[in-house]
């Protein structure tokens, strides 16, 4: 799937979510943004490997992020955030549910297939 089809995607189906990472800088801080993703939980018969009960994937385009200021390329141990509570473009903090980034699955340029658990 290229980017063009993802961005289509994106437009027609796509939920706001909240990528979060701790910079190493004194006093701490985080680089937040918010921007369209697709979020699925895994089903029963993907289980298998790494991917385990409870983990979701969530799809991102890496233009999007880039644009909204995030460091790139999404890490492991990053925080996504499903179903967040955005008035104005800003991330209600704590509203949604946190997961933890196990997997960025990055996908040469066109964005990430983010597998997360919590």
């Amino acid at each position: 799937m290229d980017a063009r089809n993802i961005a289509n995607l994106m437009r027609r189906h796509g939920r706001p979510v909240v990528l979060r990472r701790q910079l190493p800088t004194t006093p701490v801080s985080f680089a937040t943004v918010v921007v369209q993703g697709l979020e699925r939980a895994f089903g029963v018969h993907e289980l298998a490997g790494a991917i385990v009960q409870g983990d979701h994937q969530v799809i991102v385009l890496e233009e999007e992020l880039a644009a909204a200021g995030y460091p790139l390329p999404v890490q492991h141990n990053d925080l996504v955030v499903i179903g967040p509570i955005v008035t104005d473009g800003v991330w209600q903090r704590g509203s949604g549910r946190p997961l933890t980034i196990q997997d960025p699955g990055p996908r040469a340029g066109v964005g990430f297939w983010i597998q997360a658990r919590g």
